[in-house]
């Protein structure tokens, strides 16, 4: 029978191993629905709603139940979730942009939620909203959202992010998931033109180095110019005029795959 777990914390980092000495892979987030396939050490070897499987700590997850109740949509990057209806009471959880969880109580622009261990907490009404349509320009305006925030390799929110998990993010708030490696993305994306300088607003740009296997992706905001994941969230540029030229990107362009309808 097929064993399923919730996610507990807001981040729960995922690994290659059965080992916090292991390389940090992935990141399981707060409500996420996981499969166990293995346990070992402690952890447990689970499979993403996106089908990525990577370890788990086990006590970073939750015996998996169904709530009913109506559920909210956080749209601040990171909201606090706190024992009462007060922010100076006990901080219990946070969570972060686009995770959903369920409401069971209003009161004075607060909304009352259940985590998926049972505890009950607050959450600030105002945190909460909706997201966009999936567009072109909506991709570039949400990619900006997060520049500056700091790289993180296997990391996919606010708090951190590598450069596939950003790209993830972006689309998953406009309602399309993305495979969660580069060069998953860049096998499953429609095929774009070759030459950079032909990039639309909202297509993807791969890079390679090693034996031309994809390692890197940003957003194209057109202009030759880039979002991505590297250090930080930063614009970059493959113009060789440009002030914010980055000659690695140039050198390591490897193409253009798109998610998106292309203009008539």
């Amino acid at each position: 029978m097929t064993e399923y777990k919730l996610i507990n914390v807001s981040i729960g980092n995922m690994y290659e191993k059965p080992t916090f000495r292991s390389e940090q892979i992935n990141q399981g987030l707060l409500w996420e629905k996981v499969e166990i396939l293995e346990k070992d050490n402690g952890f447990s070897l689970v499979k993403m709603p996106d089908g990525y499987e990577a370890w788990i700590d086990n006590m970073q997850l939750s015996n998996y139940r169904d709530f009913d109740q109506r559920r909210v949509t956080v749209r601040s990057h990171v909201a606090k979730i706190y024992l009462k209806p007060d922010n100076s009471s006990q901080l219990i959880r946070d969570i972060t942009i686009g995770r959903t969880l369920p409401v069971t109580g209003e009161q004075d622009g607060w909304l009352k939620t259940v985590l998926p261990d049972g505890i009950e907490g607050w959450l600030e009404k105002e945190k909460t909203g909706t997201f966009p349509e999936l567009s072109r320009n909506n991709v570039v305006e949400m990619a900006r959202e997060f520049t500056g925030y700091p790289y993180c390799w296997g990391g996919r929110t606010p708090k951190g992010l590598d450069c596939s998990g950003y790209v993830q993010l972006v689309f998953s708030l406009l309602g399309r998931q993305l495979p969660r490696d580069s060069w998953m993305q860049f096998e499953q994306g429609e095929e774009g033109p070759s030459d950079f300088r032909k990039a639309l607003p909202g297509d993807l740009l791969f890079f390679a180095r090693e034996q031309n296997r994809i390692n890197h992706v940003g957003i194209a905001l057109g202009n030759n110019k880039i979002l991505h994941a590297r250090g930080m969230v930063r614009i970059d540029s493959l113009d060789p005029d440009s002030e914010l030229y980055c000659p690695i990107l140039s050198r390591n362009f490897a193409g253009i795959k798109s998610y998106l309808s292309q203009p008539k």
